[in-house]
């Protein structure tokens, strides 16, 4: 018997297709966005990440003379990271990093300001494998505890769970954090102000995070199946991430 090699990118078409007609409800049929539109987006994608970064350390973060300034900043600048162009993101990346430093220099122990201090300006080989397993899991529990919203309690606990587990894999935390970080997403998908561009990275990193553990990856992709479809069933995301999701199942198997 002869066998049909099928390639990664016709099967993935095929369950994209699979996925769009397995379902009753398909994303809104649109024109191609015109210049004036993909600013109103970007701009309102740059006013909620203000809101989530900015706006809530106003509302529930250590707030102190001696540090504000340049907390206020690193959180601008990451709010800025991901609407700009590639050349001033990279600038953007760097000031968080400095000014995420500074603020912890300081003296600030605020858990958004010190997780952008963790992931783009702690120096981590400076430290034993044990000090830097305990950082990581206070600043992921600090965020998994605090008064954020839930996106940033999201990225909080994954990205803290993810260099964790770089450090030691069978850690417990990592696990637990992991863990944390579905709930705080699916959470994160039924905030109405969500915009369709977060959802979409937000999950991509959650079902890229997970792909290769075979007990993970799916509850990953339960826990955000139906916030997905019930929020955004007029947009392209909750497809491509059911697309993605069973691309990444096929080869499982």
């Amino acid at each position: 018997m002869k066998i049909v090699k099928i390639s990664p990118l016709v099967l993935f078409c095929c369950v994209l297709v699979a996925a769009l007609g397995g379902t009753s409800c398909s994303p809104t049929k649109s024109k191609e966005k015109t210049a004036g539109q993909r600013i109103d987006e970007r701009n309102q994608r740059l006013k909620w990440r203000i809101a989530t970064t900015l706006g809530e350390y106003e509302r529930v973060g250590m707030k102190d003379p001696s540090w504000d300034a340049d907390a206020k900043a690193a959180l601008e600048s990451f709010a800025n990271m991901d609407v700009t162009d590639s050349s001033e993101a990279y600038n953007d990346l760097r000031r968080v990093g400095s000014y995420a430093e500074a603020a912890n220099y300081k003296g600030c122990k605020d858990p958004l300001v010190e997780y952008l201090y963790m992931k783009n300006g702690y120096d981590w080989q400076n430290h034993t494998k044990a000090e830097n397993v305990k950082k990581y899991t206070e600043v992921g529990n600090a965020m998994a505890n605090s008064g954020y919203c839930e996106i940033r309690k999201f990225y909080g606990c994954l990205r803290m769970a993810l260099t964790i587990f770089d450090l030691e894999a069978e850690n417990q935390d990592y696990y637990r954090l992991r863990h944390d970080s579905e709930a705080h997403l699916a959470a994160a998908l039924e905030e109405k102000e969500l915009p369709p561009a977060e959802a979409a990275m937000a999950c991509r990193m959650m079902l890229e995070s997970t792909r290769n553990n075979t007990g993970e990856f799916p509850a990953a992709y339960e826990a955000m199946e139906k916030p997905l479809f019930k929020n955004f069933a007029k947009t392209s995301v909750p497809y491509v991430a059911k697309g993605y999701y069973n691309i990444e199942l096929a080869w499982m198997a």
